[in-house]
């Protein structure tokens, strides 16, 4: 549809969550990859939504990446990746530490070349990266990393 409007400066992401709901094998996310020729990102999401609700749990950034980055990898050999909405919530574990963690591990995630932090308030979910000034200070030092300064588009 896309091209047979003209347009020649769009790419596809196909974006699903690492979680699907309802937990069902006929709803597994790739049941819904169009295919190759027309999928040029594919997108990984994954939140810690930590204990702000009793169904909540803690989970690190290495422990919800890793996984599906793998299988990701092994489905997708041939596409470049994308964070394409991550965060972090307050309650059940220590914001900074996680922020820390994810901006230490992503050098180890080479075909991720994109990463968008979901800055957002959501119910009892605070994924706002400046919900405590040691979460914001944090990511400010993290990504002065040279790693996240090379081919940086500055303008």
């Amino acid at each position: 549809m896309i091209k047979q409007e003209g347009a020649s400066n769009v790419l596809f992401v196909w974006n699903p969550h690492d979680r699907t709901y309802p937990n069902f094998k006929w709803n597994s996310p790739e049941l819904y990859y169009p295919g190759s020729e027309y999928v040029d990102w594919v997108g990984l999401t994954c939140y810690n939504d930590g204990t702000s609700y009793p169904y909540g749990i803690w989970r690190n950034f290495n422990d919800m990446y890793r996984p599906v980055y793998n299988d990701y990898l092994l489905k997708y050999p041939r596409k470049p990746f994308m964070i394409t909405e991550f965060s972090c919530n307050e309650a059940g574990g220590d914001k900074t530490a996680w922020i820390k963690e994810c901006l230490s591990s992503l050098k180890n995630y080479p075909n991720i070349r994109i990463a968008v932090w979901f800055d957002k308030i959501e119910g009892k979910w605070l994924y706002r990266i400046d919900s405590q000034p040691s979460s914001k200070e944090a990511f400010k030092q993290g990504i002065k990393d040279p790693y996240y300064l090379r081919n940086a588009i500055t303008r």
